[in-house]
Order: C-alpha cells, then structure tokens, then sequence
C-alpha cells in the first residue's frame, strides 16, 4: 500500500502491488477490494500488455465467482483482444471465457474458444491438454462421441504437457470407445499402448494401476477384462508381478472365486475388494 501511495513511483511497480494487494485481499475474503485492486490496475497508465491482461483475468473470474457470467465474458474477451497480450494470458482469458459460455448454454462459442486455444502458437502445452479435455467432454456431451474420442486421445499423446495430465485423459479414451467393442477398443488400447510405452517401467505402473482402477465399472467387466489382458499378455513376469493385486481381480472376475483374494497382504486386498465393487450396480435392489 505505502509504494501505492507514493508520489512518483513507477507505473509497473505500483501495477504490480496493486495486483499482489488484489490477490491477498482475495485471500482474506475481501472479493471487493481485490476486483477493486485489479480495476485500478486495468485503468492505470503506462502499465504493460501483461499486467492489464493479468488484472483482466483475474477480475474476469472474481466476476464468475460472484455471478456475473456477463461481466466475466466480457473482461476475458478484453484480455484475449488486448495488443501486446502474452500468451499465457490469451489462453488462459480464451479458456475461462470457453467455461464462462457453457455456463451460459453458449456451446458453440464454447468449443469455438476451446479450438482458439488449442490453436493458439506459442500456447503452453497443458493449457492446449486441458482446452482439448474440455472440448472433448462437450463434443461426447453433443453425441459426437467420434470427435471425443479424438480429443481425449490428443491429450494423452500430447507431447510436453504434464505427464499426470496426459495420464488422466486415458480412461476417456477408453470410456468413450469400448461400447464400440473391437475397434474402438482397440483404439484406446493402442493408444494407452504408445503413451505408457514412452515412460519408464517405475513411471508406468502406477499410472498403469490407476488406468485400470478408474475404468473399472458397472457394465463394462467384459471390457476391462478385454483391456487387461490386451495392456499386460507381453509384458515380462516381473512387471506384472508390480501390478497386484490386478491380476488376482481378473482371475475372480473370471472364475467367481473370491478366495484367490485371501492370500493378498491387508493393503492390496482392500485395493482389490474396491475396484470389483466397481463393476457392481451403485442401487442393486
């Protein structure tokens, strides 16, 4: 506040302590004061392209929180068109606008927003993985469960982004292609193939684990089962053996034997007992 106050001071500098106050009034719940803060910096000159794009952003989605879809479409739209705008923050203005429309029933500008980003030179690779998410989770939601599934996949094999993020967009893939059992399958499966095959064997199983842990479902054993055997038949003995309790979950959902369970330590038991409880119905009377 006192460098804000002072009489002289540079334009970037009191930008930016206006924009840090505006954020840690944001922290201590004073919403007002921050979108305040940002607004001062919006209307201050001699500021840079960033620092308006950033306080632009960053009231855009206080208005979101508050309600004001309208309001925040319309300060995304200004940081987005802004000249001189970084890149990061046209895709971050895009993306939130993206959101901001469905709230609204807009989804055509929505994929249309999520599509500029994706399309956006110089966009940081996660953002381009979240924007291809979200279009891919609207596209399955207009019934284009093709255009989906492409998405879904483009996130998984997207080189550069977070390696946690190309992992979560697996499951999709799977998800949205097994009803067409064969070669929808077969699709996902060779493309969960090329992405675990680009990670090391201690990367790879617990991304594996988690994979088949969160496909696990009502209605899709024969699928999973089809997935397990297809993702594991030529991998060596000791890279299975780091899959347990996996292998055992397969053997009972194919024979009905729930014994082979009680040789499992307590830990990997209790995993195992969670992913079968998936496949049954969440209501069954």
């Amino acid at each position: 506040t006192a460098l804000i106050e002072l009489e002289g001071a540079p334009a970037d500098l009191v930008a930016t302590a206006l924009f840090n106050r505006g954020v840690t009034k944001g922290q201590q719940g004073d919403t007002t004061g921050e979108i305040a803060d940002y607004t001062a910096v919006i209307e201050l000159r001699g500021v840079s392209a960033k620092q308006v794009a950033q306080a632009l952003v960053n009231r855009g989605v206080m208005k979101g929180e508050q309600g004001d879809t309208t309001g925040e479409i319309a300060d995304c739209t200004a940081a987005a068109g802004l000249a001189g705008a970084p890149a990061d923050c046209v895709v971050m203005a895009l993306f939130n606008r993206g959101i901001a429309k469905r709230k609204l029933g807009d989804t055509g500008g929505e994929v249309a927003d999520y599509t500029a980003v994706i399309e956006l030179d110089d966009a940081p690779a996660d953002h381009v993985a979240m924007a291809l998410f979200n279009r891919g989770v609207t596209k399955w939601k207009q019934s284009d469960a093709a255009g989906a599934i492409a998405d879904f996949s483009k996130v998984a094999q997207l080189k550069g982004a977070t390696t946690g993020i190309r992992m979560g967009a697996l499951p999709y893939v799977f998800w949205h292609a097994w009803p067409n059992y064969g070669q929808g399958t077969d699709h996902s499966l060779a493309v969960v193939t090329e992405v675990l095959g680009g990670l090391s064997n201690e990367e790879r199983n617990p991304h594996l684990l988690a994979f088949f842990a969160q496909i696990a479902g009502f209605g899709i054993r024969g699928a999973w089962l089809y997935a397990f055997h297809a993702l594991t038949k030529d991998q060596p003995e000791e890279v299975i053996r780091q899959l347990e309790p996996l292998p055992v979950v397969a053997e009972v959902l194919e024979s009905g034997d729930m014994s082979r369970f009680d040789p499992l330590p307590p830990e990997q038991r209790d995993f195992a007992l969670e992913v079968l409880r998936k496949f049954e119905p969440e209501n069954p009377g």
